[in-house]
């Protein structure tokens, strides 16, 4: 698949795998970027819409995949100060996300 594509501007829906095989339904709110070499997408900020688990919404508080000190909470927004906004990394600094919530869910870490 190709590079994704993100909304110059505005906020915008996106999907995260966390810790426990929750998917998170994100809204993108601040700087982003989509990597030239893959799907992943980063963001400088988001908030937290809704959790789901195997297909059910759930609440509380989830830890991200890599930081397990990182934490997202339904309804709140979360940002990263050393957001990486260089498009020719995808692994890098940045709240990750993809477009699709199937490519979230199918997501290996």
């Amino acid at each position: 698949l190709p590079a994704c594509t993100l909304p110059e501007e505005g906020a915008f829906v996106a999907w995260k795998l966390v810790r426990d095989a929750v998917i998170l339904k994100l809204q993108v709110e601040g700087a982003r970027v989509s990597s030239y070499v893959g799907r992943k997408c980063r963001a400088s900020s988001v908030r937290v819409l809704s959790a789901f688990k195997e297909g059910v919404e759930v609440a509380g508080t989830f830890s991200s995949l890599h930081d397990s000190e990182f934490k997202y909470a339904v309804g709140t927004t979360v940002a990263v100060a050393d957001y990486n906004g260089d498009p020719r990394i995808e692994c890098t600094t940045g709240i990750h996300f993809f477009m699709t919530r199937k490519e979230a869910e199918e997501y290996q870490g």
